[in-house]
């Protein structure tokens, strides 16, 4: 049996009754809603037949469709079309002064045609998770990242991003709401979501990126300190640090000594949970850049559970949601396994 469908606006009536449909193998869909698509189902058995079927716009009275032919195994679809020129269907939305953004949307370009593309997904954790795998966090180091409210980011492990997924998300979220517009109604990603999937604290201090300039000789100096090493010049974008330069540091420092100093397991705890930050729960589309500009909350260690990173993770996330979904886009960021 073939299955296929066909879409239809509510306000088009079918003129072939309920009786005749049903004896075609058709069943009409119960769920409707006015101007979204009505949806007639039917199955076509291993044998070629042709049938007529008129959908006629009730403000005109034109036909819309005047004929199919189903091709038996196949599956051949043939439809003719007649009088489309004098009804033009509309996506939406209803109400244009909610969704105000609608001209600049993908779902504008995917109804136009224009957009058939899986976006992206920038991220620079595959290092991260193949290093944690392979070389186990220090156990003094693994207690000042618990200690950190940070521990459920590493707990999680590498997770499995599903790119047509994701995309399919964002061709249904709204930035004017911030929520993904569904058939069934509206959702979205909340705070309770973030701290109970990861752990991560939502109540306290604000997280406030540094933007400050800096020459290359001041970040050298302030990864020297925090870091516990001085990346090559070329290792920088501006505010920001290649990845492979700090994941060549910590493969270098992975055997600390049974000695070592609370700074040295300190600095390596700051490198993992930078790392987490900037690569993970606010990575931006560049891909292989970590940005410096979180790194100055991680000096004092006792304060950083203080902070409400599932918010600050949540904001980034929405952000590249937002943007995204506007037209022409082809690449996502931020904390993609919220999704």
């Amino acid at each position: 049996m073939l299955n296929h469908s066909l879409s239809f606006l509510n306000t088009w009536k079918n003129k072939r009754t309920i009786q005749e449909e049903k004896k075609l193998g058709f069943e009409r869909s119960s769920r409707s809603r006015r101007f979204s698509p009505r949806t007639l189902f039917f199955s076509a058995p291993s044998a070629s037949f042709q049938s007529p079927l008129v959908a006629i716009d009730r403000n005109t009275n034109d036909p819309i469709i005047t004929q199919i032919q189903l091709t038996g195994d196949s599956g051949v679809l043939n439809t003719y079309m007649a009088g489309y020129s004098a009804y033009q269907l509309d996506p939406g939305p209803l109400e244009p002064s909610v969704l105000t953004q609608q001209l600049t949307h993908r779902s504008q370009d995917i109804w136009d045609g224009n957009v058939n593309m899986i976006l992206n997904m920038r991220r620079c954790d595959g290092n991260f998770w193949d290093l944690v795998k392979k070389y186990p966090i220090h156990p003094r180091v693994l207690e000042v990242i618990e200690l950190s409210g940070l521990y459920g980011v590493y707990r999680s492990n590498r997770p499995s991003i599903d790119r047509s997924l994701i995309t399919s998300l964002v061709e249904r979220w709204r930035p004017e709401t911030h929520t993904f517009h569904f058939r069934t109604g509206e959702a979205t990603i909340t705070l309770q979501d973030v701290e109970v999937l990861y752990d991560l604290p939502v109540n306290g201090d604000p997280v406030l990126g540094d933007e400050s300039i800096r020459t290359i000789g001041d970040w050298q100096n302030i990864c020297q300190r925090l870091l516990g090493f001085i990346p090559r010049p070329q290792d920088f974008n501006r505010s920001s640090l290649k990845v492979t330069a700090l994941n060549a540091h910590m493969l270098e420092q992975l055997q600390l000594p049974d000695l070592a100093t609370q700074d040295m397991i300190n600095q390596m705890a700051r490198c993992y949970m930078f790392w987490m930050i900037a690569g993970m729960m606010m990575a931006d589309t560049s891909g292989n850049y970590l940005k410096l500009m979180f790194l100055h909350m991680l000096e004092d260690l006792n304060v950083v559970s203080s902070y409400s990173w599932g918010s600050a993770t949540l904001a980034c996330l929405y952000r590249f949601l937002c943007k995204a979904s506007q037209s022409n886009q082809n690449e996502i960021a931020g904390f993609l396994p919220l999704l």
